[in-house]
């Protein structure tokens, strides 16, 4: 896995401070990273490495700090550096933004659509639906496990199949469209003893007798949607 990790596979965690050692210069941290899968030397590691941060738009010298004198934002982009720096096919990037400011949450997403108009493929981790939306091609949405509509961006926000779906949209605020929010009842279940058939039938209104069974994951659409309201043939 290691020859995948890095080089194939980039990964943005959600909190940065957890993933960068403190008692390592940010410069060591991604020379150790690059040497781990290139045959260079330290020196052109470095060059490298100080690429890379101004391409995240931040100095060559910011090789020399150690992560506690950065801000969050900084940190973040240097994460992000280190995952595509190796040039990786996919980047998975989860909750990329979580507890950074508005301004800096808009640079962090515009870096990473310069990143996918590169020709990167991105995965983007996140609760934030109107962040996904706004972003992403496709979306996948999940639920305890399941994973319950996938397709189209547009199409998934616009006219969302699954019920689950539907709740998510109408559960977020929007100042241009004049609609009551309506929350999800109950809770997410315990995954160490899931709802018998259906996980989301105990918060469903439209659950039947044959959601006691696990529904098939029907295409509807050009959409996958896992749901008895879709069944094939119905």
């Amino acid at each position: 896995m290691r020859d995948l990790r890095g080089k194939e596979i980039g990964m943005v965690f959600q909190d940065p401070m957890t993933s960068l050692d403190p008692l390592e210069r940010i410069g060591d941290q991604m020379i150790e990273t690059i040497l781990a899968h290139k045959d260079m030397d330290r020196n052109d590691a470095r060059e490298l490495a100080g690429d890379m941060l101004e391409k995240v738009g931040l100095p060559r010298n910011r090789l020399n700090y150690y992560p506690h004198q950065l801000s969050g934002g900084q940190r973040q982009r240097i994460m992000i550096a280190m995952a595509v720096m190796l040039n990786p096919k996919l980047l998975i990037a989860d909750e990329p933004t979580t507890a950074l400011d508005v301004i800096v949450q808009e640079k962090i997403m515009d870096l990473l659509d310069d990143l996918k108009s590169e020709g990167k493929a991105i995965m983007l981790i996140t609760h934030d639906f109107a962040l996904a939306s706004e972003r992403s091609d496709r979306i996948a949405v999940m639920y305890a496990g399941w994973l319950v509509e996938y397709g189209s961006a547009e199409k998934l926000v616009n006219e969302p199949l699954h019920p689950y779906s539907k709740g998510l949209i109408q559960s977020v605020p929007d100042l241009w469209i004049d609609r009551e929010i309506k929350p999800l009842p109950g809770s997410p279940p315990d995954l160490s003893n899931p709802p018998e058939g259906c996980r989301f039938r105990p918060r469903c209104r439209f659950a039947k007798e044959v959601c006691r069974k696990e529904p098939p994951s029907t295409v509807v659409d050009g959409r996958v949607v896992k749901c008895w309201l879709y069944e094939v043939g119905e």
